[in-house]
């Protein structure tokens, strides 16, 4: 296939698919008078849904709550071109307006603390991803940049079983052991978890 003949398809298939960026970070110090800018360079690229990092393992309960309050303030206010989705069909509805689909999502678990029943809150006011530890343990489980992998915790259990009701779980940032006998295996598998868990960008970390 000549090099015209690449590109054409290219431009085709980029037309035809449905192009995502799963995790834009958007965290303290962030400058929020350049987000709008960024969002809309993204979608005069041709990219239909962006995820923006809003909290991550270092952002307490508070601080991601007020994190929170700000971006939607700003993105129901300001967002001309933008659409803060809140499920899959958003998107379509957004791509058929000429909108970027705007998600939220947070890189850890530590925003929810020891309280599960903020799993639900979270969701509620549109978080829809989490990953489950960022490089280093926490009460869920163990992360990439720790010597041992200690697989998760009965928090981590628990906290899964609550994100059963919907969420996708982030698997980045989660070591890449070589998979054990079904028996000796320490973290979330199918029989653990019902939802996707994808990695949400391509840099998982071997050990």
């Amino acid at each position: 296939m000549s090099t015209e003949a690449s590109a054409a398809h290219a431009a085709t298939l980029h037309r035809q698919a449905v192009v995502m960026d799963m995790t834009m970070p958007l965290l303290q110090g962030s400058d929020y008078g350049l987000l709008f800018g960024a969002l809309e360079r993204m979608r005069r690229s041709g990219y239909d849904f962006v995820s923006l990092t809003i909290a991550a393992d270092h952002t307490g309960t508070g601080e991601t709550l007020r994190n929170m309050a700000l971006l939607r303030a700003l993105l129901l206010g300001r967002g001309r071109n933008v659409r803060l989705v809140r499920r899959a069909s958003d998107i379509g509805r957004a791509r058929a307006e000429g909108r970027l689909a705007v998600g939220l999502h947070f890189q850890g678990t530590v925003p929810i603390g020891t309280n599960l029943s903020l799993v639900g809150l979270f969701y509620r006011l549109g978080i829809r991803h989490m990953l489950m530890a960022y490089n280093t343990r926490n009460r869920v489980g163990s992360g990439c940049h720790d010597a041992v992998d200690e697989g998760l915790t009965l928090f981590g259990r628990s906290l899964i079983q609550e994100m059963n009701r919907g969420w996708i779980m982030s698997m980045t940032c989660r070591p890449l052991s070589p998979m054990p006998p079904p028996k000796q295996r320490n973290f979330p598998r199918p029989a653990v978890t019902a939802v996707p868990s994808p990695s949400s960008k391509s840099n998982r970390c071997p050990r």
